[in-house]
């Protein structure tokens, strides 16, 4: 599922997921950013450094493929606990810190839901960016495969096969 910010160059994506694991599990994967280089898609290198409770910046290296160079940029993460309607839940939502990388655009979330004791819905909410020479029809057009990359490495690292 995508959509488009008005004027918006690239188009928001949003993955759906449900993970066979407590809220508190999933949320132990999602909530430790210092790992990603461990386990995400495309992410060589992944630094924290904490701004305050719930706060903290995140320093990403991407690796791109050819002729791409790599991108590297820094976004500020808020974590806390969000009503959802379904009961509490929690979020991490990023922005990008202007000038700290060279991406035009990184922004998104994570939220979590706890469908019961057993089973986590994920909703992961995506617009990046990438800059360069990059047209925005091949963002958009690989962006739902990444989304789902992405949600797939997030379930086989909570249920321990990564």
């Amino acid at each position: 599922m995508s959509r488009r910010e008005a004027g918006g160059r690239i188009r928001e994506g949003c993955g759906l997921g449900v993970i066979e694991a407590p809220l508190s599990a999933v949320r132990g994967v999602i909530d430790a950013a210092a790992d990603f280089d461990q386990f995400m898609p495309r992410v060589l290198e992944s630094d924290v450094e904490a701004v305050s409770p719930g706060v903290y910046l995140n320093r990403q290296v991407l690796d791109m493929p050819f002729p791409v160079e790599d991108r590297r940029y820094t976004v500020r993460v808020e974590t806390g606990a969000v009503e959802t309607g379904a009961g509490s839940g929690w979020r991490a939502r990023w922005t990008y810190v202007e000038g700290s990388g060279n991406v035009r655009e990184s922004k998104g979330s994570w939220t979590l839901i706890p469908l019961d004791s057993q089973r986590t819905v994920v909703v992961y909410r995506l617009l990046t960016d990438p800059g360069g020479r990059l047209p925005a029809w091949i963002v958009d057009f690989t962006a739902p495969r990444a989304l789902r990359r992405v949600l797939a490495s997030v379930r086989e690292r909570v249920l321990g096969r990564k």
